[in-house]
């Protein structure tokens, strides 16, 4: 669901991160439309030769810095790796372009009054370059360029300059240009939220609100190389409710997702914020350690087993439920893979159940 305003506030604070990928997203095209770009500036020594065939010479240097600048600005994007760096030379060559073609016009008999036409293709270049750029840049870019010109005349730099028909002609393009750019940032935002929407519902238990476990699986394979990397402990708790298919027999099926929503919370709660809590499947829980050992596992299993054991699940009519859950701790191993890990705890876990039920099993070291 979107609203202006809300929409409105995130185009003026965007995510870093975002941006980044924004950038990375659209490298490749504005990449090659910079080369085109370029080349479309080079090929226009056509227009000079047909306005004024005897001046047009002088005028080719003029064009081959054109080419040469948005050359320079495709291969910056294809080897470039920090965001403002390369935002900041895309707009300060798109500018010093412009400056080149009011300098070319000049040596052109009559070309200040051609002027306005050309200038069009300026306002080009935000919406095929700068879509990778965050909006703030292409705005700046539009302000700057549309001013250029005229600051250009009034500094002696474009005689004969013609500020009227420019203005006429050139500002609505400025408008165009500024409001294109702010529906393709809003399109990009909400395309963002659209893909980051499906991501988390792809990686949610929908009864619960905890992961999943196809989205725990990849965590635990980036945790466990992590700490393969960096030498850190790892360690995982696997948690069975305990006798489970009794409070769906006697209670109902509506029961027994409650008394799964609180288990769930009771996990999440008595977790860090680093940590990872999933649904393993029907009423299994996981939850991953980083940078805690098997004693520090150990004693986090039994504050949530603790919990566990002191709720009391309102079902509806009649008193609540009680529940336990039974736990396996393991620590990863060196060399160990996921299965072996995984296969470790779920050992535990059957001989914490196998002792009793209610209590924390713990996998040999």
């Amino acid at each position: 669901m979107f609203t202006p305003l809300r929409d409105l506030a995130a185009l003026a604070r965007p995510d870093p991160a975002g941006q980044d990928l924004k950038l990375e997203v659209h490298r490749e095209f504005s990449a090659a439309m910079s080369v085109v770009c370029g080349l479309t500036a080079a090929g226009l020594w056509l227009w000079d030769w047909t306005i004024d065939p005897a001046s047009a010479p002088r005028t080719a240097a003029f064009r081959g810095g054109i080419l040469a600048l948005y050359l320079a600005n495709a291969l910056v994007l294809v080897l470039g790796r920090r965001r403002r760096p390369l935002v900041a030379f895309g707009v300060a060559q798109a500018l010093a372009g412009e400056a080149l073609f009011v300098l070319l016009l000049d040596r052109l008999r009559g070309g200040m009054g051609q002027a306005p036409g050309g200038f069009m293709y300026f306002f080009m270049v935000p919406l095929v370059l700068f879509q990778g750029f965050p909006l703030a840049a292409g705005l700046l870019y539009a302000v700057l360029a549309a001013l250029l010109p005229h600051a250009m005349a009034l500094a002696g730099a474009a005689p004969g300059f013609p500020h009227g028909a420019y203005a006429v002609l050139i500002w609505p393009a400025f408008l165009v240009t500024s409001v294109a750019q702010a529906a393709f940032a809003l399109g990009w935002q909400r395309r963002q939220e659209t893909e980051r929407d499906l991501e988390r519902a792809g990686n949610t238990d929908s009864l619960t609100g905890v992961g999943n476990r196809r989205h725990f699986a990849r965590v635990l394979a980036r945790e466990m190389g992590r700490s393969r990397r960096f030498r850190h402990p790892l360690s995982l708790l696997l948690l069975d409710i305990d006798h489970f298919k009794r409070v769906n027999d006697t209670c109902g099926h509506l029961a027994g997702d409650r008394v799964i929503r609180r288990v769930a919370e009771a996990c999440r709660e008595g977790s860090r914020e680093s940590d990872s809590v999933a649904r393993w499947g029907g009423e299994e829980f996981a939850v991953l350690l980083p940078e805690s050992d098997a004693d520090g596992a150990w004693a986090r299993a039994e504050r949530i087993r603790e919990a566990v054991e002191a709720l009391a699940v309102d079902v509806g009519p009649g008193p609540p439920v009680r529940c336990t859950v039974s736990v396996g701790v393991a620590a990863m191993r060196d060399g160990e893979d996921g299965d072996a890990f995984v296969r470790r705890a779920d050992e535990a876990l059957y001989r914490a159940k196998a002792a009793g039920r209610n209590q924390v099993g713990r996998a040999p070291d």
